[in-house]
């Protein structure tokens, strides 16, 4: 006899309503449960209907019995081994039985206890960190990488201290960076600023977005996001360069009216699915 095998359908946790609000009907995950829950009961109801135990074991009995008859008559030789061979089969076939049925309705009380095979979902990464030094440009046209010193929360996503500008994440995805970078012009004239994305030390193509900013004291504010799917341990840095050394990343500490102004706040998360 062939064990059936038990293949439940697999749903998403408890935390899904058995009830869809939209429709009013049972959610399907919750039928299709429900339903695979049925026929596993279905399968050992219908072994249980075969020969019951308590016949083999009759049989057996009974084949035993006229296996010793046979043993009394002479030349019998024959018979009584047919004999005993005959209840040594129905004695594995007894054993076999109670082991299927076994096997079976232990998967039915596993699956009455709640949706089998719900998936290990790991937390999403995320990272948050500023910078409250105010950074400046040694050389023009020359590309520097924007540094935080302050890490507001993370988890998977991390800043070593030897570099301050490699951020690093530990798991493969799909992860949205959302900059804010303060620029501020400290000399008259118009002056340019570049800033880019660069990963693994290799600039990423069509990522570079230009400022220009006009006049002493004047300022703006980078902030846009980029969206790259990163391997485990990979890390990016985001890059600026400007035409005038006097263009800086300025950092404004704070006052009774309102917290510091940071020179970078970057944010990091992957609570995107690529699938």
């Amino acid at each position: 006899m062939s064990l059936p095998s038990a293949t439940p359908t697999p749903i998403t946790p408890p935390r899904v309503p058995v009830i869809d609000l939209e429709t009013g009907l049972i959610d399907r995950s919750w039928y299709m449960f429900l339903l695979s829950l049925f026929k596993e009961a279905e399968k050992v109801d219908g072994m249980l209907k075969g020969p019951p135990v308590s016949d083999l074991a009759g049989e057996i009995a009974n084949a035993a019995q006229n296996a010793q008859l046979a043993a009394q008559n002479p030349g019998a030789e024959a018979d009584v081994a047919e004999l005993q061979k005959t209840a040594q089969g129905l004695e594995v076939k007894t054993c076999c039985l109670r082991e299927e049925v076994a096997v079976l309705q232990n998967a039915v009380q596993s699956l009455a206890v709640g949706p089998a095979n719900t998936p290990h979902i790991s937390p999403a990464r995320y990272g948050a960190f500023n910078s409250t030094t105010t950074q400046r440009a040694a050389l023009p046209d020359t590309a520097y990488a924007v540094t935080y010193d302050t890490e507001e929360l993370s988890l998977g996503v991390s800043i070593p201290t030897s570099t301050r500008s490699k951020v690093y994440v530990d798991r493969e995805g799909v992860y949205n960076i959302q900059i804010s970078l303060q620029f501020d012009n400290t000399h008259s004239g118009d002056h340019t600023v570049h800033v880019w994305l660069k990963v693994n030390n290799s600039d990423v193509a069509n990522t570079t977005r230009r400022l220009v900013l006009k006049g002493n004291d004047d300022d703006k504010v980078a902030a846009w996001n980029y969206l790259y799917q990163f391997k485990a341990d990979d890390y990016f840095e985001i890059m600026w360069a400007t035409n005038d050394v006097r263009v800086e990343l300025t950092a404004t500490p704070s006052v009774s009216l309102h917290p510091t102004v940071p020179s970078a706040i970057l944010t990091v998360t992957n609570n995107i699915d690529p699938h």
